[in-house]
């Protein structure tokens, strides 16, 4: 894996929530956010005080720290998947498109 070497990216003026994920866990970095026009300009670079969570996940603005996980389990009654040991990951979910 490459080292982080920061990103600059810019979000409408409206956004007041924004999660940064694929982080080293545990990171520290620096924020630094500035209005351009209609929109905020981010700026992320290693080193700082801000401080990735355990998953990598830097909340910035009005982000709140993530605290749990949702897992949603797809029930899909309707169908018969005879031997479940044949089963795989297409008999769940429509992965067409």
């Amino acid at each position: 894996d490459d080292p982080f070497n920061g990103v600059t990216y810019r979000v409408p003026a409206g956004v007041r929530a924004q999660y940064v994920t694929g982080l080293t866990p545990g990171g520290r970095y620096s924020v630094i956010t500035q209005t351009v026009g209609a929109e905020i300009e981010v700026t992320i670079s290693a080193g700082g005080d801000q401080t990735a969570d355990s998953g990598g996940v830097l909340p910035i603005g009005d982000a709140a720290p993530l605290s749990a996980r949702v897992f949603l389990p797809v029930v899909n009654s309707s169908k018969d998947f005879g031997d479940a040991d044949d089963a795989d990951f297409t008999d769940f979910f429509d992965v067409s498109g």
